[in-house]
């Protein structure tokens, strides 16, 4: 099954996918890239918040961002 979550990192309209094994990120988090926050529609306190929440789900499964390595964590 695949869980959906809304994780307003630097669109209000992010969305993260994950199951027992995977979590596909998208551009809401991208290891070692800080995530870029200065468009007109962020918020900076959200974006905070939705990375804590995506750290603690991609905790024992492995990441798939949208750009670079998929890492497991």
């Amino acid at each position: 099954m695949v869980e959906v979550v809304k994780t307003s990192v630097h669109n209000p309209g992010c969305l993260i996918y994950y199951t027992d094994k995977y979590i596909v990120t998208g551009d809401s988090y991208i290891p070692d890239f800080e995530v870029m926050t200065k468009l007109s529609r962020c918020n900076k306190k959200q974006a905070a918040k939705s990375i804590e929440r995506i750290l603690n789900l991609a905790e024992n499964r492995i990441i798939c961002p949208e750009h670079g390595e998929t890492i497991c964590i």
